[in-house]
């Protein structure tokens, strides 16, 4: 079953119903003709969505959990880069201190293996 909205491709469609101009109709009671189909909420496109958009609709609930998998492994891929894009960012800032004679983050100078650049206290 097709929700009565969803996005598709950039799209947006929605499924409703509508009232006409005549004096005497139901739809004037409340009993709306339709519903139909709009894309973007304009384009006309009548009582039964195209046969390309409910294959791709199909589609993407028959493979929902390997595109959740792949999604998955995407956003651990970007948490280890960040991870590691964070490390040397201090290890940037650390030489960049060293090279001013700024003060130095001891926890980056041993993983960098630039202990010698540590302060000691005298």
């Amino acid at each position: 079953m097709v929700s009565d909205r969803f996005e598709l491709d950039g799209h947006v469609y929605i499924r409703r119903g509508m009232k006409c101009n005549k004096e005497i109709c139901r739809c004037k009671e409340g009993q709306l003709h339709g519903p139909y189909w709009y894309c973007d909420g304009i384009r006309y496109i009548g009582k039964v969505l195209p046969d390309e958009v409910l294959r791709h609709l199909s589609l993407r609930v028959a493979e929902a959990g390997k595109l959740k998998k792949i999604k998955d492994e995407r956003l651990r891929v970007r948490n280890q880069l960040q991870a590691k894009l964070s490390s040397v960012e201090d290890e940037i800032d650390t030489v960049s201190a060293i090279q001013r004679g700024g003060s130095l983050d001891d926890r980056v100078l041993r993983r960098m293996k630039l202990t010698r650049f540590a302060v000691r206290e005298v």
